[in-house]
């Protein structure tokens, strides 16, 4: 009965580790390394007084270069800027924007 018991659990516990994504883990090309669901697909940036580089799903880019069919326009630190074929711009965060309020700011 106990070793019933103690073989279920593990089968629980390994279905909820498997379902689990470590959003830090390198980008293999698998789907289940992308970016979580609503999360931004820009994992890094660098920014020097030499160069630049993004990397966006696990590859690096540079200003000028295509991220499929957007252009990367420019790279700051924790964002990057990418224009559409239309000339319409997209920014990819890496954290969500601040917004400089704090708790005290709100009234109960």
């Amino acid at each position: 009965m106990i070793a019933g018991w103690a073989a279920g659990l593990l089968m629980v516990s390994g279905t909820a580790v498997a379902e689990l994504v470590d959003p830090t883990r390198p980008y293999s090309g698998h789907p289940d390394t992308l970016a979580p669901r609503g999360g931004s697909p820009l994992q890094s940036t660098l920014v020097s007084t030499t160069d630049r580089r993004a990397v966006i799903e696990g590859r690096t880019y540079r200003v000028g270069e295509k991220v499929g069919a957007e252009t990367l326009v420019a790279i700051r630190p924790y964002e990057v800027v990418l224009r559409k074929p239309d000339g319409a711009e997209r920014v990819l965060r890496m954290l969500p924007k601040l917004t400089g309020k704090t708790n005290k700011d709100k009234t109960p």
